[in-house]
């Protein structure tokens, strides 16, 4: 399957996704890309592509939690 094809695929599956799905789906890859890296340590491109998207990640979690339209509960928020 070319790449294109696949990226459709993809972008198709993750919209009928719920938010809960996407979430986990987006910890799963940087569990998996952290795990690959740590077997690889002389890959040091792959290493740094795993922590920039681990971090990434965080980022993004970081900003969700603070935006004003995020539902969770205040005790959740500043834990």
């Amino acid at each position: 399957m070319s790449q294109d094809k696949l990226q459709a695929y993809a972008q198709t599956q993750k919209s009928s996704m719920n938010p809960r799905e996407v979430e986990a789906m987006a910890f799963t890859k940087s569990a998996l890309m952290l795990e690959e890296a740590k077997q690889k340590l002389d890959d040091y491109d792959e290493y740094a592509s795993a922590l920039k998207f681990n971090q990434l990640l965080w980022t993004i979690i970081q900003a969700d939690i603070v935006d004003s339209d995020n539902k969770l509960p205040p005790q959740i928020k500043v834990n």
